[in-house]
């Protein structure tokens, strides 16, 4: 069973006693990207994998993890981008149709200048 919001708690409990904890930073962010249902928790396991790689830039496990949710973000990303134009259902009401017969208004018909 995988405990990621239990593990993300711990984490964060353990970087209020020490801020640079590579550990917990690279933890959390793992706990973070399991957890992960929206694109900003991806940029938060990301912004922890930044500051893991800043506190132990010998471990080249951050580093990979950190590309590893970057991919994950940006494949995320083109997801959402390519259901944009089939499913509207994100629109409050539907767009509004224009008549493509339409008259000019009198005001503009009039105008010259």
């Amino acid at each position: 069973m995988q405990r990621f919001a239990e593990a993300e708690v711990d984490c964060t409990a353990a970087l209020a006693i020490d801020p640079v904890n590579a550990k917990a930073l690279a933890r959390r962010g793992a706990a973070r990207r399991g957890a992960a249902t929206s694109l900003s928790q991806l940029e938060d396991a990301i912004q922890d994998f930044q500051s893991a790689t800043r506190s132990d830039p010998a471990n080249k496990d951050y580093a990979t993890e950190l590309e590893t949710t970057r991919k994950m973000l940006q494949d995320q990303r083109t997801l959402k981008l390519a259901k944009l134009p089939a499913d509207q259902s994100h629109y409050p009401v539907p767009p509004k149709q224009f008549p493509t017969d339409a008259q000019p208004t009198s005001a503009a018909a009039t105008s010259t200048t």
